[in-house]
C-alpha cells in the first residue's frame, strides 16, 4: 500500500499466467509466506532475500517460516535479524 492508501490487487487465478514462476501448487499461505519472506512492513527483512529467493525456499520448506528460516541458518550465508 502506498501513502494514500492505494495497493495492488493479487488475483491468484491470473498466476497461471506467469512465466517465470510455476504457482500451480502454490496455496495462499505459501504465497503469503512468499510475500513476508521477502519483505514486508512489520517485520526486519532478511537482506539478500527477494521475491525470487523467497519462492525458492517456499518450495522447498512448505508455508513453515520455522524450517525456512532454520533451513537459511544452516546454510550461513544470509543473517536472520
Amino acid at each position: 500500500m502506498d501513502r494514500c492508501g492505494n495497493g495492488i490487487e493479487v488475483d491468484m487465478n491470473l498466476f497461471k499466467e506467469v512465466t517465470e514462476f510455476d504457482f500451480s501448487n502454490f496455496t495462499d499461505e505459501m504465497l503469503l509466506t512468499t510475500c513476508i519472506l521477502s519483505g514486508c512492513d512489520y517485520l526486519e527483512s532478511i537482506k539478500g532475500i527477494g521475491f525470487k529467493k523467497a519462492y525458492r525456499y517456499v518450495l522447498d520448506c512448505g508455508d513453515d517460516i520455522t524450517n525456512i528460516l532454520k533451513k537459511i541458518r544452516r546454510e550461513g550465508k544470509l543473517l536472520v535479524p
